[in-house]
């Protein structure tokens, strides 16, 4: 496969598993169907939760018509603005690849980072209950869908104690009398 930035070859990389293809002149890279989200969990574990699944919320983005064709199908692809953010992204409506230039990943980490910060206690309410029901209901394995569970309840209630740093002092005061078993 060709860079559909500057037309040189592609080197394929493996990154913890996932295969990649990388254009070393540009530092753009290819990632099939479903690689661009493994790559995201693997480069921020806090954000595993989260998704970044272009086609899952396709009303959060917003479609112009790409520049640059496909290096697996050569149709062209077509550049996504996600949400809020300045993240622009070009994926492929065919074979569902996704293409980021130089940098892109680390602003996807980044904006996901800034969605956890920013969100308050009573926001991880909801998410704690979408990834609960996702345990039973969603598309990746039982026991991924119990890790994101259980990574929406550990921010919870980080968040709830960065909130209320009095009732973390209490809680703590608390564990220091009642001995543990």
């Amino acid at each position: 496969m060709n860079c559909p930035r500057c037309n040189q070859d592609l080197h394929v990389s493996a990154v913890d598993g996932i295969e990649i293809d990388v254009c070393l002149a540009c530092k753009g890279v290819w990632f099939d169907n479903d690689e661009l989200r493994q790559a995201k969990d693997l480069s921020e574990p806090d954000a595993n939760w989260m998704d970044f699944d272009i086609w899952k919320h396709e009303d959060n983005f917003h479609v112009s018509a790409g520049k640059i064709k496909c290096p697996r199908c050569r149709k062209p692809l077509c550049a996504l603005s996600y949400d809020e953010t300045a993240i622009e992204v070009d994926v492929c409506p065919s074979c569902r690849g996704v293409w980021l230039d130089d940098a892109e990943l680390a602003h996807i980490v980044e904006a996901l980072n800034s969605q956890i910060n920013s969100k308050t206690f009573p926001e991880y309410i909801p998410a704690a209950i979408k990834e609960a029901l996702e345990i039973l209901t969603g598309s990746e394995s039982l026991v991924s869908e119990w890790k994101d569970f259980r990574q929406v309840l550990r921010l919870m209630n980080q968040r709830l104690y960065v909130e209320h740093p009095k009732l973390y002092q209490t809680m703590d005061d608390v564990q220091r009398v009642i001995p543990s078993r």
